[in-house]
């Protein structure tokens, strides 16, 4: 979600449009799919852990996979993880089939794996971002995280920046998500001084002081990134035909 200085030249598939509270227009690129594949693999991977008669719980397996994808090299060793658990229209994708692709040769490590899945859920979102910046001239200064995917190490900080050419700031509560908008909206109702509109509010009151990181996308791995979403999204014809086969 893009908060706007102005309106867009006009609407884009890929493009929902809302606005804030105050209502400062925004851009929504509005992915169908995220973690879900990423939580689906480490389902079958604890429950491998059980079978071995190991003592692991399953949040110890989702840290694994975001630890070991920063170890992964930047093409993933040419493995290519599709997340449609449904329909992805900002790609074209009607129906989900959830597909991991590789080649014979393709360098298939834990750690390449494990970054293709982390790949895979920002992969719709740099195809959404590309077309805003691309067509509207955007400077985007940066994209604030939270959720779970920026809440397990770094990783998936780093490969957001990386992969949309954009700083990605997390606060310290990142793993806190959506319900707490509208308790803060209620506070600035109760609490807001005279006049105060809820940017300042929000600003001074909410956010000031609370401590924060900012990862700068890395150079390199933004080549390389960029090079992966050739492949990736040739290879969403294979996607596409998958619905037709199960």
């Amino acid at each position: 979600m893009i908060v706007l200085e102005k309106a867009l030249s006009k609407g884009y598939r890929e493009v929902d449009m809302v606005v804030t509270p105050d209502g400062k227009n925004v851009a929504m690129i509005h992915c169908n799919n995220g973690s879900s594949d990423i939580d689906a693999w480490a389902k079958v991977l604890w429950e491998f852990t059980k079978a071995m008669k190991m003592d692991y719980a399953y949040e110890d397996v989702i840290g694994v996979i975001y630890s070991k994808a920063s170890e992964g090299s930047s093409d993933c060793g040419d493995i290519y993880d599709y997340n449609c658990f449904s329909g992805e229209p900002v790609s074209k994708i009607e129906t989900g089939r959830p597909m991991l692709v590789r080649k014979p040769e393709s360098i298939f490590s834990f750690e390449n794996f494990s970054r293709s899945l982390l790949y895979g859920v920002v992969a719709g979102l740099k195809t959404g971002i590309e077309s805003l910046i691309e067509n509207e001239k955007l400077e985007i200064r940066n994209l604030v995280g939270h959720g779970g995917f920026f809440n397990t190490g770094k990783a998936g900080q780093q490969i957001t920046a990386s992969a949309l050419n954009i700083p990605v700031v997390t606060l310290y509560n990142a793993d806190l998500g959506g319900p707490n908008g509208m308790a803060i909206l209620a506070a600035y109702m109760a609490e807001k001084d005279e006049g105060e509109s809820l940017e300042d509010f929000l600003a001074g009151k909410i956010y000031g002081g609370i401590s924060c990181e900012t990862v700068i996308p890395a150079a390199e791995e933004c080549r390389k990134f960029n090079q992966y979403m050739e492949n990736y999204k040739r290879g969403l014809e294979a996607e596409r035909a998958a619905a037709n086969i199960v």
